[in-house]
């Protein structure tokens, strides 16, 4: 029976809705054939400018036009993420320009420095100031710059390798103009695009992770702060702590936990991994130091793009809802003329990111506090691992700004964590983290923890929770510890993370053994015994 005959055989005959309905269709498939049409132009526009800019390289024009769609389908995508920039958060206007402090900055590219404390570097260096940076990263794994510069799609690790010391060399004429010398810039040599590998999967020296694009296991660079470092997390944090040890700043500004990039997240990780620990062991005081994060890279943030000097630099409004005090750095005409030369250094980076780049010279830097958590003492015997939330309801609830991992995560609701508590008694460490749903059966949560102590360097430990009392990992728990359904609790017995002062943690999901969702990394203070 046709569509027709059958709708008025069940819902019986309007024709009045039938006409609306079909001029809805008529306009729909319309509107639907005109954005085909000029997809289909903008493809073979796609295709004659990749035959101009690769000129040696051939593909059949039918491939490039599929993968223009592709392109296009991914930008239009990306464009629509809604992330204007006013009113997200409250914003004090705040001044860095004092005599007599030591200013460290830890940047996970060459570029991050300029763009986001740009203006910290220039005034701090006019008032005579002691000023550091150090980059984790050479850059090198920009491939579109490089397939550019090139011409070529596929490049050799020796092309690389002289893509790193190019974007050294901008680095150091960058911070020339902003008043640094040469050997005010510290290289550290470690891997683009695989800091969160250090982090994550490559901690230890005995599983060193090899770049895929310099096909380097070791920052062999001739000017690496820690010539032949192998590419592992737990050198990475010893080579923080040495800078921190023997510059000893009284301003550290790092990258900011919400920050898009991996390697920017990762290297939030490490700096705040290694400043607690100092701070334990008494290197170093929280009292006295004072440590910011800096926004990068956040969908189409900075909004609106381009050189626009006497605008305001806002926080993005998709940030609303974290409860965050922005500190705005106003700088005047000199300095962001400064700025605004010495981005202008980075002459790899403006041929494919000109109006990104040029959109940090504004009227102010933004900036963050970060401060560790304090966890909460209770009574013996007050949190029951039972699935039941009432008896957190005195304890404080931190948001969490989760970043999704697979574009699966937006089908599995149950692995999107969206805050997390945490409190101890005389024997236990208690965690409590929700969902935006009911974490499905093939859901697992990782714990990530580091247990940091005033006497003893512990290694990282790790626990593999599942819904229905299926766990594994090198933390000792037992069955009744955990419960992963409605509610996900979970309680650590402090003797098996060594009776520590403070812990770095932080979450991911993954289900189908695919990564879904991972929070950044928190340190959480816990109680003193006795108190």
């Amino acid at each position: 029976m046709h569509r027709y005959e059958e709708n008025k055989r069940l819902k019986g005959y309007q024709p009045k809705k039938v006409i609306k309905r079909s001029g809805q269709l008529l306009l729909r498939n319309l509107i639907l054939s005109q954005v085909k049409e000029y997809l289909g132009r903008l493809c073979y526009v796609f295709s004659w400018f990749y035959g101009m800019l690769f000129p040696n390289h051939f593909i059949p024009a039918e491939s490039r036009r599929i993968f223009g769609k592709c392109v296009l389908t991914l930008l239009v995508f990306y464009l629509i993420i809604p992330t204007e920039v006013t009113g997200a958060g409250e914003i004090t206007i705040t001044s860095f320009q004092k005599k007599n402090v030591r200013i460290l900055i830890l940047a996970p590219h060459p570029d991050d420095e300029t763009l986001a404390c740009g203006g910290i570097i220039a005034s701090n260096v006019l008032l005579g100031n002691e000023v550091r940076v150090a980059i984790m990263t050479n850059g090198e794994a920009y491939t579109y710059s490089m397939s550019r510069e090139n011409k070529k799609l596929s490049l050799t690790p020796s092309q690389y390798i002289s893509f790193a010391y190019m974007r050294q060399l901008e680095t150091i004429s960058s911070l020339q103009t902003l008043g640094l010398s040469s050997d005010m810039v510290i290289f550290m040599g470690y891997p683009d695009s695989g800091i969160m590998n250090l982090w994550d999967k490559n901690w230890a020296e005995n599983k060193l992770f090899i770049s895929p694009y310099t096909r380097l296991a070791y920052a062999s660079f001739t000017n690496s702060y820690d010539r032949e470092s192998p590419y592992c997390g737990s050198r990475v944090l010893k080579n923080i702590k040495q800078i921190i040890r023997e510059f000893m700043p009284t301003h550290i500004f790092i990258p900011s936990s919400i920050d898009w990039h991996p390697d920017h997240r990762a290297t939030f990780n490490f700096a705040v991994l290694a400043i607690e620990d100092m701070a334990l062991k008494g290197e170093i005081h929280l009292n006295t130091l004072k440590v910011f994060t800096y926004l990068v890279h956040f969908g189409y943030w900075p909004k609106p793009r381009g050189l626009r000097m006497e605008s305001r630099l806002m926080p993005p409004e998709a940030l609303e809802n974290v409860k965050a005090e922005w500190l705005s750095f106003s700088l005047d005409f000199t300095i962001k003329q400064k700025k605004y030369e010495a981005i202008l250094k980075y002459e790899s980076q403006l041929r494919t990111s000109k109006s990104y780049l040029f959109s940090f010279v504004r009227e102010n830097e933004l900036f963050q506090t970060w401060n560790v958590i304090h966890s909460s003492r209770i009574d013996k015997g007050k949190i029951l691992i039972d699935g039941l939330d009432e008896e957190w309801s005195d304890i404080h609830s931190i948001p969490v700004f989760s970043f999704s991992e697979n574009i699966l995560s937006a089908l599995e609701h149950g692995s999107n964590i969206r805050s997390f508590s945490t409190c101890t008694d005389e024997k236990y460490f208690y965690l409590k983290w929700n969902t935006a749903r009911k974490p499905g059966k093939s859901t697992y949560f990782y714990i990530r923890i580091y247990p940091l102590s005033m006497k003893n360097t512990t290694s990282l430990l790790y626990l593999k929770l599942r819904p229905w009392n299926n766990f594994s990992g090198n933390i000792k728990i037992g069955k009744d510890d955990f419960y992963v359904r409605d509610v996900c609790e979970l309680r650590i017995p402090l003797e098996s993370l060594g009776h520590p002062e403070a812990v770095s943690i932080n979450l991911e999901s993954s289900s189908l053994l695919l990564p879904l969702v991972k929070t950044p990394v928190f340190i959480v203070q816990l109680p003193k015994r006795g108190e």
